[in-house]
């Protein structure tokens, strides 16, 4: 059974995950100048970290960010119910149409970025 430990665990990888957006969102600056340049900014970061592979490098090392994954071997979690969990698709890097979007919208509060989770009979959509 999970515990506070588990929990903070969870917290700090959520915490690492936004500095890599930031990351990104420094490396790849968008010509973009609008009052909503820093929320497009930050979604577009967010957007990067979950589908594509980042390669970030500091002066000691260079840091590998593989890309998500939708999870077609049991997206409605009917094999196991974890497999609709953030802290599974984290594990796993494979995710459904529940957990992936509950990541970006965490990721999305930890930047500060304007990002809307809208419900559907067993989907769940980003606005």
């Amino acid at each position: 059974m999970g515990g506070v430990s588990e929990f903070t665990d969870f917290e700090e990888s959520i915490s690492l995950m936004a500095s890599v957006c930031r990351a990104l969102q420094e490396q790849n600056k968008l010509d973009y100048h609008e009052s909503d340049s820093n929320s497009i900014r930050a979604n577009h970061a967010i957007t990067q970290f979950l589908t594509e592979t980042n390669v970030l490098s500091d002066s000691n090392y260079t840091y590998l960010f593989p890309s998500y994954e939708y999870n077609f071997d049991d997206f409605l979690g009917a094999n196991d119910w974890a497999n609709t969990f953030v802290n599974r698709l984290m594990e796993t890097r494979k995710g459904n149409c529940h957990s992936m979007p509950y990541l970006y919208k965490m990721l999305a509060d930890e930047l500060g970025a304007s990002a809307y989770l809208s419900l559907a009979p067993n989907h769940i959509y980003l606005r």
